[in-house]
This record gives C-alpha cells, structure tokens and sequence, in this order.
C-alpha cells in the first residue's frame, strides 16, 4: 500500500508527464480518429455539426449529380447530402500530424486545396458527439495503461 506522499509524487510523475502520454496516446489511436472524422464526412457533418456545403450550397450542382448518378458506386453515389466522395481518394489520404498540443488534420491529394476553398476548414475535425467518442473510448483506452503505469493504481 502506497503513503500519501507516494501517491502525490505519482500524480506529480503523472503532470509532468501527461504531454508525452497524451501525444502518444492520440498517434497509436489516429486511425480511430481518422475514421470517426471520415464516418462524420460521409453523414454529410462538419466539425461544427452543420451540414456540409459547397460553394455555401448543401446540395451538389446537377451536373455532379449526374456524374455520381452515373459513375457512382457506394458512397460515390450518394446525392443528397454532400460527402466530398467520388472514388474514395481523398477519404484515403487524410492525414493526422501533432505538433505541440496541436493536431491537425489534411487530405493529401492534388485537389484537397480546392476542396477546402470551396467547403470551409471546418470540414475537417471531429464534431461535438465525436470528440466525446473519441476522447472517452479509443483514446481513453490508450492512454489508461500509461497513467495507471505512473501512478500504480488500476483505472476504471
């Protein structure tokens, strides 16, 4: 059993070391993240919880619409609500980099400048709901073993 004052150097072991444990925590869990923030875009959401729109639209114009109409296939289909998905390229290219206790999100593809111009940053980044998810599940799950390593006692 554990002093008092070996529980406080603990915690304080715990502070100076909540950063790193954080940092590391959101890189072995980015796919989670990426994957809720893509779930997000395909419901048509933004990190603000709007719908998504285009050119301040939240329908596609009809020529897009029969584009994806006729060459669609799952998602790339999908003309009710914007998705920004055609063939799944630029869903597979977003990107999650920290830096600081900054994390930012990119799509790597030759367009993703243009995208963004017409749609606003806002489309990337997880809303209210998935933040909570994220933060409570994947990243919670991550980083338990970690705190509970530091401060010797089990998590709930």
């Amino acid at each position: 059993m554990a002093t008092i004052t070996q529980v406080i150097q603990r915690l304080q072991n715990l502070k100076g070391n909540l950063p790193e444990i954080a940092s590391s925590s959101i890189e072995d869990t980015k796919e989670n993240f990426l994957g809720l923030n893509a779930s997000q875009l395909a419901l048509g959401l933004d990190s603000l919880g709007n719908e998504t729109s285009l050119d301040g639209s939240l329908e596609y114009q009809p020529a897009t619409i029969r584009h994806k109409k006729k060459y669609g296939a799952g998602l790339g289909a999908i003309t009710d609500r914007i998705t920004l998905y055609d063939t799944g390229k630029m869903y597979e290219s977003e990107t999650l980099e920290m830096s600081g206790d900054t994390i930012s999100l990119a799509f790597n593809t030759d367009y993703a400048e243009e995208v963004l111009s017409r749609t606003g940053p806002q489309v990337l980044g997880l809303n209210s709901e998935n933040k909570t998810s994220y933060a409570f599940g994947a990243f919670f799950e991550a980083m338990r073993p970690k705190v509970e390593e530091i401060i010797q006692i089990p998590l709930q």
